[in-house]
C-alpha cells in the first residue's frame, strides 16, 4: 500500500547515507532499495554541478583569465 512505501521511503532517508561507501543491501524491501538509488542519483547530480564549476574555474586559470 502507499502508506507502506512510504514508510518504507522514510526508512531510506532516515538510514542510508548516499556517500558511495555505503552498500545497499540484498536483503532490503525493494522500495528502500529504489529509494537509496533515488539517494545516490541525487548525489551524483550534486557532485556533478560542483564539478562543472570546479572545472570553469580551472579553465579560466588555465586559459589565464584569473
Amino acid at each position: 500500500s502507499n502508506i507502506d512505501e512510504s514508510a518504507f521511503r522514510e526508512w531510506a532517508r532516515e538510514n542510508y547515507v548516499a556517500n558511495g561507501r555505503t552498500e545497499i543491501s540484498n536483503l532490503w524491501h525493494p522500495v528502500v532499495k529504489h529509494e537509496c538509488c533515488l539517494m545516490m542519483m541525487e548525489k551524483l547530480k550534486e557532485n556533478m554541478n560542483e564539478c562543472k564549476k570546479v572545472m570553469k574555474l580551472l579553465e579560466a586559470q588555465i586559459n589565464g583569465k584569473s
